[in-house]
């Protein structure tokens, strides 16, 4: 999960931004220009602004949501099984 933030945080963060910018983000290297200007304005620590608090919703979320995907798997009769071709 941890990996996975080091990758995805940056994104998000640009993301964000482009969406605060509305119509302007539209044009053609507005994702470029924007995370350049997080690393200039805050460095590139900036980039992972908030990794906490992505962290923090997404650990819980991840530890209910597999576990009930697998468990609602198992629990289906084995012809209904989503593994088995018929």
């Amino acid at each position: 999960m941890l990996r996975a933030q080091v990758f995805t945080n940056p994104l998000e963060i640009v993301k964000i931004r482009l969406q605060m910018q509305g119509e302007n983000a539209k044009i053609s290297g507005a994702a470029r220009q924007s995370a350049a200007q997080i690393v200039k304005s805050l460095g590139l620590l900036g980039l992972y602004k908030g990794a906490i608090a992505c962290l923090a919703r997404d650990v819980p979320f991840s530890a209910i949501y597999f576990p009930a995907c697998v468990a609602s798997l198992l629990s289906l009769p084995l012809s209904a099984s989503p593994w088995t071709c018929s």
